[in-house]
């Protein structure tokens, strides 16, 4: 098995049980220092329950699913991302009007609560990753409050943060 998360083994047994048990929370928080998996994991646990061989706690990360989650493709995984560092990834074009913001702002996350209340595309979930979650600015973050309380069914948040 691959490790995702750089010297949290106990981290990884205990995501593999949450899933084999169908007990995983809906909400995640993944934080640690830049370099330590928290993104790659994400899409990982994004792979494992989209995955068509059921493989845990990443995924087999050969079939189609487990690709295209990985690589961004899949239509049941949303990531959302502050729009400078979309730019920055090469993900997004600059606004010629305007600056593009370090922060996610509540259209944004608006947008992705929309997409998370509707039914799975392809996979049996819907995954978002919320990159650099600590970016919401105050009204992004209270959008996001009902969907993290009660969210739809088969239906998982990710939030990656520094600590």
């Amino acid at each position: 098995m691959t490790s995702f998360l750089v010297g949290q083994d106990r981290v990884e047994r205990a995501l593999g049980r949450a899933l084999s048990s169908k007990r995983l929370a809906h909400g995640l928080l993944f934080a640690g220092p830049p370099g330590s998996g928290r993104e790659r994991a994400a899409r990982g646990l994004a792979s494992a329950l989209l995955c068509e061989r059921a493989v845990l706690p990443w995924g087999c990360q050969e079939c189609r699913n487990c690709r295209r989650a990985m690589s961004g493709n899949h239509p049941d995984v949303h990531v959302l991302m502050p729009e400078l560092e979309a730019v920055r990834r090469g993900i997004a074009q600059p606004d010629g009007k305007r600056k593009p913001s370090a922060d996610i702002l509540v259209d944004a996350v608006r947008e992705l609560v929309g997409r998370m209340h509707m039914a799975p595309f392809e996979g049996g979930a819907r995954v978002a990753i919320v990159v650099d979650a600590h970016r919401m600015n105050v009204n992004a973050q209270n959008a996001l409050l009902k969907t993290l309380e009660e969210p739809s069914a088969r239906t998982f948040l990710v939030l990656i943060v520094p600590h």
